[in-house]
């Protein structure tokens, strides 16, 4: 089973992305097979809606207009009072994973769609932040990871008592689109796939020769499997 109150903590030495625990399967880990000086990569955990720790500075419930924000944390982080700073002209490796908390608002009742759940205000956010990226924090690798279809969340938590009492038992949901009520579920799924294409479009158009940054995608179909790998 799981800890004590561990539905309240961010397992930031877990992350796929960057996470920096023991005998764990992350990217970070993997990196330091290659070499022993990898930074950044933090352990253990923080409270919710923290700021980050070490060089993951990803918010909880964050989406890609509030970007800013965590990218002003990486700046100060390489600036010259920051703890980083020496690493500033050396290269590093930004995953941008966000979007499923905007494709979130697209299913909260009412037939309106939220200006954050709008595939065009979402392209312009992440054009944005990648912008920032490229000119704020020194030579960088960006991995920039697709949204998954969200909805499958709650048929892939079926038959683990945990994840179903996050889901039916939790006085507030996790997100609406991945709620027990399917036709909910289904009717937002042409708006994953419009939310898909600006990942495309970030890759495939001018974006690459405005952006100069070296971009490696990955978009997951249905069923959370790479269906398309960019580089």
């Amino acid at each position: 089973g799981r800890p004590p109150f561990a539905t309240v903590l961010e397992f930031r030495g877990k992350v796929f992305s960057g996470g920096g625990d023991k005998d764990e399967y992350t990217l970070a880990n993997f990196l330091k097979t290659y070499g022993t000086r990898l930074q950044g990569s933090p352990s253990g955990v923080t409270l919710p809606l923290a700021h980050g720790k070490g060089l993951n500075t990803a918010v909880s419930g964050a989406i890609a207009q509030t970007l800013p924000s965590q990218i002003d944390r990486l700046k100060w982080q390489f600036g010259l009072a920051g703890p980083y700073r020496k690493y500033k002209d050396e290269w590093k490796l930004a995953t941008v994973f966000v979007g499923a908390n905007n494709l979130c608002a697209a299913c909260t009742d009412g037939d309106n769609l939220p200006a954050v759940a709008d595939p065009e205000d979402y392209a312009v956010a992440l054009k944005a932040a990648l912008i920032d990226l490229r000119d704020s924090i020194g030579p960088t690798f960006v991995n920039l990871v697709g949204i998954f279809d969200v909805s499958l969340v709650y048929e892939l938590s079926r038959g683990y008592p945990y994840c179903e009492m996050l889901f039916d038992k939790m006085p507030v949901p996790i997100c609406s689109c991945a709620s027990s009520e399917e036709d909910n579920r289904k009717s937002k799924l042409s708006l994953f796939f419009s939310l898909t294409v600006v990942w495309i479009d970030c890759i495939e158009s001018s974006w690459i020769q405005v952006l100069a940054l070296t971009i490696l995608f990955y978009l997951f179909c249905r069923g959370g499997r790479p269906c398309r790998e960019i580089q």
